[in-house]
């Protein structure tokens, strides 16, 4: 009995014991689990048949992206050392290459052309490139004056402030150069050339004709306002401008001359750089004619006298033959009745 109740409490002391090994922060550590590891890939059967690859699919390949293009530079504009003026002068046209301000903008000046316009010769002053002698100028701005007369090496014109012969083709939106209107304003320039040298037309040749090259100067100033557009100048030098003939000019439609220069409105002439001499002509000798010798009064009746005189026996012989045929005429005739 004795024996059997020490073998019940060892066994309870053993179950004690192990019991507190299972309870967390009592007896033992917990061991730590062992780490995951993967398996190796199986090596394939030594008679297995591979797989084939399934297809793909094509892809297209990127789109290649055009290239932006630089933007490109604002044009450069060099206007000249001048200022609006109501009264230009010779003296203060700059010695640069023209160029100026329209409505409080810078303007190039790229083509200066002088054409025939009706029966005058106008100059064109635009802020466009000539493509060819001959080619239309679009759009863009320009200064267009009809000229006093037909310019020549030398010409200076002046014109006063006043309104008319001619018009500026400007600017009204900065942000939109083509947006243009023509502008009808008091204007005052000076106009100088320097050099003329131009063709007749030719009215055996083309329409449309290049006359020849131009180059001088000029200073023009167009009077604004306050609430309207604003006091716009062109100024500078101009060389080798485009002279043509853009038809047949009204002056040889009419059967009259090139124009003259025109005083009342503008003042200047040709520009005399030496003294000319004086002109002299050759008085043309005076006819002179030879009378007729007078008819010999004698001479003329015998030539009168020789166209009436009669040869009698001549005469005589044609009279009587006459009158022998014409008794056989009537003596015939009596025998035949």
């Amino acid at each position: 009995m004795k024996s059997t109740l020490t073998i019940a409490a060892t066994l309870l002391l053993a179950v004690a014991l192990a019991g507190c090994d299972m309870i967390p922060g009592m007896g033992q550590e917990p061991q730590q689990p062992l780490p995951m590891t993967a398996a190796p890939p199986a090596s394939p059967l030594p008679n297995a048949v591979p797989t084939p690859a399934q297809p793909q699919m094509p892809v297209a390949p990127p789109a290649p992206v055009a290239p932006v293009a630089p933007a490109a530079p604002a044009e450069v504009i060099n206007v000249p050392p001048y200022q609006w003026t109501e009264a230009p002068t010779f003296e203060t046209i700059p010695d640069v290459a023209a160029a100026g301000m329209a409505n409080t903008r810078p303007m190039a000046v790229k083509t200066v052309v002088i054409e025939p316009s009706m029966d005058k010769w106008r100059m064109k002053i635009s802020d466009k490139e000539l493509d060819s002698p001959t080619s239309i100028l679009m759009g863009g701005q320009s200064v267009n004056i009809d000229l006093p007369g037909t310019p020549a090496a030398g010409t200076q014109w002046t014109r006063e402030m006043e309104y008319g012969d001619g018009y500026f083709q400007i600017g009204t939106d900065a942000n939109n150069p083509e947006a243009t209107t023509s502008w009808n304003a008091d204007n005052a320039w000076v106009i100088e050339f320097t050099k003329w040298d131009v063709a007749e037309y030719d009215t055996d040749g083309d329409l449309f004709q290049e006359a020849g090259k131009a180059s001088g100067r000029f200073a023009v100033c167009y009077k604004g306002s306050a609430t309207g557009i604003q006091n716009s100048w062109v100024a500078g030098t101009f060389e080798d401008a485009t002279v043509r003939y853009m038809g047949k000019p009204q002056w040889l439609e009419d059967g009259d001359k090139a124009p003259a220069s025109d005083t009342p409105k503008t003042s200047g002439e040709k520009k005399k750089t030496a003294k000319e001499p004086a002109k002299t002509t050759t008085p043309e000798p005076e006819k002179t004619t030879t009378p007729e010798p007078e008819k010999d009064k004698d001479e003329g009746k015998k030539k009168d006298e020789e166209t009436i005189t009669i040869d009698k026996k001549k005469a005589q012989e044609a009279l009587d033959a006459a009158k022998n045929r014409f008794k056989k005429l009537t003596g015939k005739k009596k025998k035949d009745d």
